[in-house]
């Protein structure tokens, strides 16, 4: 794991458009094995989870939408795919030729792409934010730490969203501080 990413819980942490982040005490680039001696792990720390868990839970609450969305334009798609190949094989039986039956099974084909889109957007960004939360995770148990989080997504009109977040933070083995 690349030593900035401990650099993103400390506190002591300053970022410089030359340098990118370099730590506040030694104005260097982080340089350490396995693990920071110089960590301060409060007020970023605590973001850094909360912030983390919350778009996890986001991007959780969207997989029944996407599945929906997924199913409904899949069965659409196949339907239409299907009316033009028969509108196609009638009019090829009839002794005719038409360009129809070709733009409807080109139109249940992209009908089919505007199924899978989100299907495929949702796996990608279920993975990076897996990702970052397995990364938040490691590091906090590197230092000896575990967390309880609690967060409730509620939401409200026009699509704003509040979120209730009550967050535990202890050494390992110990009981959890606020």
């Amino acid at each position: 794991m690349d030593n900035t990413q401990h650099c993103l819980l400390c506190d002591h942490r300053t970022q410089s458009l030359q340098s990118g982040i370099v730590c506040g005490i030694t104005n260097q680039k982080p340089d350490f094995i396995q693990k920071c001696g110089l960590i301060k792990l409060e007020g970023q720390l605590k973001h850094r989870i909360e912030e983390v868990n919350i778009n996890y839970k986001k991007v959780l609450q969207k997989k029944p939408d996407t599945i929906f969305h997924f199913c409904l334009f899949t069965i659409i798609g196949l339907i239409v795919l299907a009316f033009g190949f028969f509108l196609g094989f009638y009019i090829v039986k009839g002794g005719g030729l038409s360009v129809g039956p070709i733009i409807i099974i080109a139109l249940g084909l992209g009908i089919l792409g505007y199924a899978a889109a989100p299907l495929n957007y949702y796996r990608r960004e279920t993975n990076n934010v897996k990702l970052l939360k397995k990364r938040t995770d490691i590091l906090v148990d590197l230092y000896g730490l575990q967390y309880e989080i609690d967060i409730k997504i509620i939401e409200k009109k026009h699509h704003e969203i509040e979120v209730k977040k009550h967050l535990k933070i202890s050494k390992k083995n110990s009981i959890f501080l606020k």
